[in-house]
């Protein structure tokens, strides 16, 4: 357990597992997906020689391709003598020219026996969409996925539009582009009738609700063209019924308008010019050679006319048919100009490859996801941590807010992904090979993995130093308002606070007002924040006052009550029972203290007037004990009466100084002095004390100085009464342990001992006067010892505590540390 979690701080460690979770992450992905592609795509589950032969069919096709593309010569066709790009192989092919009107031709075979039905492979080519070669990679995954694919490149051309014609001599509409004599056949448009009602423009560029162009109820026909073979063309409606040109003639145009594509037309040119519309000219008839059939095109908003190429009628189409076909395609070298050779080969190697981890794609899928899995809960524990501690230390990125950081790291993966799909793209478009769309596209895979593991990282951290929602936008948000809940900032009077607070949730209840309102409603509750205000400011005088009130008697401070005048009546009422409070705390405090010092002065008298007789016993005592008496019984009682006077006399000493003591009426000279140095002075004389007891002292102390305000005689007085007590009623035969120790810049004085009696009694009733914890008395003692050390301790600002544990003893004694 210990070397594992030394492991964790380890930075190669970390780093060893972060390679291998992103490792088995990315081959978990892909065995993953090809486990999936092999239950669900029908062709991967074929035999191995079926899954061969489509490999086979597909590099042919893009034989194929390579083929056309070895006799290309821009749109000039195709030659005999540029299909020789496949010369010296095994593939047999044959090469069909096909143009309208005419017959097919074989431009050119090395096999005349491969045609359409005994052909492996069928690809068609039209020269006259202007296919244009795409980048090549002569490489055998090129050619297996169609490196050598085409493009088209488009046939739709644009120009400007001028006007619309209208051909008298066949009835039918033409764009006159640019104004040079081309015209291109209209093949639908709609007749809008009515588009200017009474001379007045109506909008006609939007559908209506019914349908139709224009204002509402304004009708419109749609028309398209048909062809009619060896003749003339002419418009139908959408039930088929034909357009005549008498018809047509007599159709207003001026007030009627024709709408082609998106574009209107009108015979009034001001009208036109003005609204940006199509003028239609009207012509007796066009040059036949000018006019085109366009089957496609578009009229832009802009008037531009889009139109393809490749659909007018004066183009003529020619395409190639491409039969090939390879019988032995295990034996099969094909020599390119390139010298690459035995593509075949390679895709027997790759159906082999693809049988045999059909088997086994589940079991790396299960494999490298329990590693995956295993280095995540690693790098997860491991988070934060260092060599030099067991700490858990935050990163700066840590602290920067989750919600950045989350948008942050979904950004880039998401950009990561992008790029992914991006390689794949480009190399199937050919922009780059497809090795080099693989490599990136890992780099990218990796650096999106490291991100992710990062970003749980990061979590970790957060969670394990309890410090999520502290750096979280929202946090940051909440913060600057927090002290209006709880008062955070104490140093801030409380008027201001409410005053601050008051005026920021006016402002935004004026500022959402004043969006909805008119100003004279705003200034109406201008006025009416005013007077809540002062309202409110009167409430927390008075809730100030009483707060400072109540300080003050909590504080002992009876002599000042709180000033009830101009008060709400349930503040004064509240405010009373509280000076009443202290009032009746007051006379309590008053009357014990009278209590305590009569009972101080009596003490005092009695002990004083005690005292007097006693000196005089005891020195009349001694003077007996130097008389030679030789009885023995006389001899006797002089030594009790010697005995119980020094006692008595002992007592009313030690009642004396508690009485001083508790009322303060000991003269303290606090100074600097080294605490170990007094407590190993006081218990060496206790030594021989102690082992006369059967007692083993063992002092704890760390090497002097350690330096404490107290006064030296009085700490010597405490330390004493400590010692006197444990030699007193420790049981014999044990330990007594005496520690000195620093902690928080504190001095702290500990004492343990086990007692010789059973103590049943609590530690606050045995620090009374009086009270003993031996309670047959047969000891030596008044019970005033643990007092007195109590009230010195205190006037030397230490504390003085103890703790009783069944028969185990403490006494503690507290100071500060004097630097």
């Amino acid at each position: 357990m210990k070397n594992w979690k030394e492991l964790k701080k380890q930075f190669w460690a970390k780093l060893i597992a972060m390679l291998l979770a992103i490792v088995s992450g990315f081959v978990f992905v892909v065995t993953a997906a090809a486990t999936v592609l092999y239950g669900t795509v029908s062709e991967l589950q074929a035999n191995q020689n079926t899954v061969e032969k489509d490999i086979d069919i597909q590099l042919l096709e893009n034989y194929a391709t390579h083929l056309f593309a070895e006799g290309v010569t821009g749109s000039d066709g195709l030659e005999e003598a540029e299909f020789d790009g496949l010369d010296g192989g095994h593939i047999a092919y044959t090469v069909v020219k096909k143009q309208d009107g005419e017959k097919d031709i074989v431009l050119y075979t090395n096999d005349a026996s491969v045609d359409a039905d005994s052909c492996m492979v069928h690809r068609e080519f039209d020269t006259n969409t202007r296919y244009v070669l795409s980048g090549q990679e002569d490489s055998f995954l090129g050619m297996l996925l169609g490196s050598y694919n085409t493009y088209d490149d488009s046939s739709w051309r644009m120009t400007s539009l001028d006007h619309i014609v209208y051909n008298q001599e066949d009835g039918l509409f033409y764009a006159d582009a640019d104004g040079d004599g081309a015209y291109f056949l209209m093949t639908s448009f709609d007749h809008v009738i009515n588009g200017r009602k009474n001379g007045v423009d109506t909008d006609i560029s939007s559908e209506g609700t019914d349908g139709t162009y224009g204002i509402d109820g304004v009708e419109s026909v749609s028309y398209e063209y048909k062809d009619v073979s060896g003749a003339p063309g002419y418009y139908a409606d959408g039930d088929g019924k034909k357009l005549e040109q008498e018809e047509i003639s007599s159709w207003n145009i001026k007030d009627d308008l024709l709408r082609f594509d998106s574009g209107f037309a009108s015979k009034d040119e001001d009208y036109a010019q003005k609204n940006g519309f199509l003028t239609v000219q009207t012509k007796k008839s066009l040059p036949k050679d000018k006019i085109n059939i366009a089957g496609a095109y578009s009229i832009g908003s802009d008037l531009n006319f889009e139109y393809d190429e490749y659909s007018l009628n004066n183009v003529e189409t020619t395409s190639y048919d491409i039969y090939m076909t390879a019988e032995d395609t295990s034996s099969t070298r094909t020599l390119l100009k390139n010298g690459l050779v035995d593509y075949f080969g390679q895709g027997k190697k790759l159906a082999a490859f693809i049988c045999n981890f059909r088997h086994t794609s589940g079991w790396w899928a299960a494999g490298s996801a329990l590693l995956c899995l295993l280095c995540f809960v690693f790098l997860m524990s491991a988070a934060g941590r260092r060599p030099k501690d067991d700490e858990v230390h935050m990163r700066w990125i840590d602290r920067v807010p989750f919600g950045i950081i989350t948008g942050g790291c979904c950004a880039l993966v998401t950009c990561g992904v992008l790029c992914i799909f991006g390689m794949i793209g480009y190399a199937f478009e050919r922009y780059i090979t497809i090795s080099l769309a693989l490599g990136l596209g890992t780099l990218f895979a990796a650096a999106c993995e490291f991100l992710v593991i990062g970003y749980f990282m990061s979590i970790a951290v957060r969670v394990k130093t309890q410090n999520f929602w502290r750096y979280t936008i929202l946090h940051y948000l909440i913060a600057p308002f927090r002290w209006a809940g709880d008062a955070a900032d104490k140093k801030q009077p409380t008027m201001k606070k409410v005053t601050v607070l008051f005026a920021v949730g006016s402002l935004i209840e004026l500022w959402l007002l004043a969006m909805m309102a008119d100003g004279d409603v705003v200034m109406l509750c201008i006025i009416i924040k005013l007077v809540e205000y002062l309202v409110l400011r009167y409430y927390v005088s008075a809730m100030l006052r009483i707060r400072a009130g109540g300080m003050r008697i909590a504080n002992g401070d009876y002599s000042q009550p709180i000033n009830t005048e101009h008060m709400p009546r349930g503040f004064r009422e509240h405010a009373e029972n509280i000076n009443h409070v202290g009032e009746g705390i007051s006379k309590a405090v008053d009357a014990r203290m009278k209590s305590e010092h009569f009972k101080t002065e009596l003490i005092t008298n009695v002990s004083h007037d005690i005292k007097t007789p006693l000196t005089s016993i005891i020195n009349y005592v001694d003077l007996m004990k130097k008389e030679k008496v030789d009885n023995e019984t006389v001899q006797e009682y002089i030594a009790v009466l010697d005995r119980q006077s020094a006692r008595l006399k002992k007592l009313i000493e030690d009642l004396m100084e508690a009485s001083k003591a508790s009322t303060g009426n000991i003269k303290v000279e606090l100074e600097a002095m080294d605490a170990t140095v007094m407590l190993t002075q006081v218990v060496g004389e206790f030594e021989e004390r102690a082992k006369k007891n059967q007692l083993d002292i063992v002092v704890d102390s760390p090497e002097p100085p350690v330096k404490i305000m107290a006064d030296g005689r009085h700490l010597w007085r405490v330390i004493d009464n400590l010692m006197s007590n444990i030699c007193k009623y420790a049981m014999p035969g044990t330990r007594v342990y005496i520690s000195l120790e620093k902690f928080n810049g504190m001095v702290i004085m500990t004492f343990r001992n086990i007692s010789r009696s059973q103590l049943n009694i609590s530690s606050e009733e045995l620090m009374e006067r009086f009270v003993r914890g031996d309670s047959s008395r047969n000891t030596e003692g008044s019970g005033l010892g643990l007092s007195i050390a109590q009230s010195l301790t205190g006037l030397m600002n230490g504390n003085f505590a103890i703790q009783i544990d069944g028969d185990l003893f403490k006494a503690i004694l507290s100071f500060e540390e004097v630097f």
